[in-house]
């Protein structure tokens, strides 16, 4: 995404989210399959969609980019765009697993699984570990010193479950679960949380989960439709708990008219909750 024209990612409501911005537009619906990936509260830049949400890279295909305001077909908060994040489709049985390590006790475990069966049955299971020690730095009297909150870890696990029916038609299962544990270490300059000149942090926790069931038919016309139930459930502990909710039932058809009119119509309702303690 980093290097689409006009496309740029910043930093959300805590330093661990990753937020799209297009052509400096910060309303900007980011999808998974079509699967809104927004928050609706919770967030310091208006209907922003948190990156840290995406699939293993492992599992996406590609990425579609539509610069300019969608509001007509994807809501209000599509003024900026569409990031819609297509995952691969399973082809083949195959197990891959990575692991690496690099500096500051960086380590990261990894494993992908594919594969499908005869009765039209597919997956892709990927899940992953990783996790990152302190950063060292040179303190006013030149003695190296770990910097505090520095260290992070990161481990999620997703699945993607789609079974074919007859003809166009599919239903299919998707989860992810991420848990972020980090801190946000500051530069203090003049002593107010400890000694000038050192850094300071608070510890950080998230917790994502999401789940959703999407019935698909005409998938392979130019005109597919889908009807989809959604939960996705954000905590953030920082300096106190914030938890959101976000559920709903979206539904989209097309009908082509004749050979150059079609329609696109759709209906949904989504039900947010939050609480701050």
């Amino acid at each position: 995404l980093n290097h689409v024209d006009g496309v740029v990612m910043t930093n959300g409501a805590s330093g661990n989210d990753q937020v799209v911005r297009i052509n400096g537009e910060e309303r900007v619906v980011v999808m998974v399959d079509g699967e809104r990936l927004n928050d609706d509260q919770g967030s310091m830049s208006r209907a922003s969609a948190t990156l840290t949400r995406i699939p293993s890279m492992k599992d996406i295909e590609r990425i579609e980019v539509v610069k300019g305001a969608g509001s007509a077909l994807y809501g209000s908060d599509a003024v900026g765009g569409v990031v819609n994040i297509i995952t691969k489709k399973a082809k083949e049985n195959r197990t891959q697993i990575d692991l690496n390590t690099g500096s500051w006790h960086t380590h990261n475990y990894e494993i992908y699984n594919q594969g499908s069966d005869i009765g039209g049955l597919s997956w892709t299971i990927a899940a992953g570990l990783q996790k990152r020690g302190y950063f060292d730095y040179k303190d006013q009297q030149g003695n190296t010193t770990k910097m505090g909150g520095s260290d992070y870890s990161n481990n999620g696990v997703s699945l993607n479950l789609r079974q074919q029916l007859k003809g166009d038609d599919s239903i299919g299962l998707r989860f992810a679960h991420r848990t972020m544990d980090g801190g946000s270490p500051a530069y203090d300059r003049w002593g107010y949380y400890g000694p000038a000149g050192e850094f300071y942090s608070k510890n950080q926790q998230q917790i994502m989960n999401d789940v959703s069931v999407t019935y698909r038919f005409k998938e392979d016309t130019k005109l597919p439709g889908y009807l989809r139930y959604f939960n996705h459930y954000k905590a953030n502990d920082f300096s106190g708990k914030f938890q959101t909710r976000l559920q709903g039932v979206d539904y989209q058809d097309g009908w082509r008219l004749d050979a150059n009119n079609k329609i696109v119509a759709g209906a949904e309702w989504h039900r947010s909750d939050s609480s701050n303690k």
